[in-house]
């Protein structure tokens, strides 16, 4: 059932400035359902490299640069499993 908030939650992304409240919300919401914090930021990585609109894909990055500065504070702690 988690999974299938993942596509709601990447479009509060892709269309919310990076840093607001929904956005990070939506981010820490990813971060939640994936196991592995990795997968969680490629998730958003992927997400942002097939994205057509070119704003929606730097909010992905964004959102993905953000997930790895609070979940990667380890060398090797994000690394995909």
């Amino acid at each position: 059932m988690r999974q299938a908030a993942i596509p709601a939650l990447l479009k509060v992304i892709r269309t919310t400035p990076g840093g607001s409240v929904e956005a990070t919300n939506a981010m820490y919401a990813i971060m939640t359902i994936h196991q592995h914090p990795g997968k969680g930021i490629a998730l958003l990585r992927k997400t942002a490299d097939s994205e057509q609109d070119g704003l929606a894909a730097v909010h992905l990055r964004e959102a993905a640069k953000e997930a790895e500065s609070i979940w990667c504070k380890d060398p090797g702690q994000c690394a995909e499993q």
